[in-house]
């Protein structure tokens, strides 16, 4: 029984032993700064070629023909570069005042319709188009709504690792390159 108390106080001397030791070692003056580290491995190529447009859609831009109202806008922005080797993204706050964006085309109901939003582009142009089941123009719903439109030069989508149908997602991914 003596033995094993004994030995229980050995083991308490130790640790405060340590621990006292350890305080003391802390103390003292800085040593000298050490060598420099090895250089990191190079990150990706940057998106230096990114823009964003963005316009406000009137009812008045689109006309209508056969359940289609379709409506052009010049876009200077987008080169014959950007439309053979670039990225081009149309996001909609549909009305949101820009709390969210959707990815174009996206499908919606309106007045007992089942409407598309869609775009398209070419050198010099983007154009949104609304095509609808059936019934009167629809065009007068988007009045006043958002349309943010991305261009990326010389990025392959498949060299992107984002989501391209979420516009906050393209833009923190983007706004790692500036």
């Amino acid at each position: 029984m003596k033995r094993r108390s004994l030995r229980v106080s050995r083991l308490g001397f130790l640790v405060a032993l340590s621990t006292m030791l350890l305080g003391i070692a802390c103390k003292g003056p800085t040593g000298p700064e050490g060598p420099a580290g090895v250089d990191g491995v190079d990150g990706l190529d940057g998106a230096a070629n990114l823009s964003v447009a963005a316009l406000t859609l009137q009812a008045t831009d689109f006309t209508d023909s056969n359940f289609l109202e379709s409506a052009v806008y010049s876009a200077p922005n987008l080169t014959a570069d950007i439309v053979s080797n670039g990225i081009v993204l149309a996001y909609s706050d549909l009305g949101s005042s820009g709390a969210y964006w959707i990815a174009l085309p996206v499908t919606v109901p309106i007045q007992s319709n089942i409407v598309v939003f869609s775009f398209g582009y070419g050198e010099g142009f983007l154009e949104l188009d609304i095509s609808r089941e059936a019934g009167s123009p629809v065009a007068s719903v988007f009045e006043g709504d958002t349309i943010k439109v991305v261009t990326i030069a010389g990025v392959a989508k498949r060299d992107l690792n984002v989501d391209l149908s979420d516009y906050e997602a393209v833009m923190r991914y983007l706004d790692r390159f500036k």
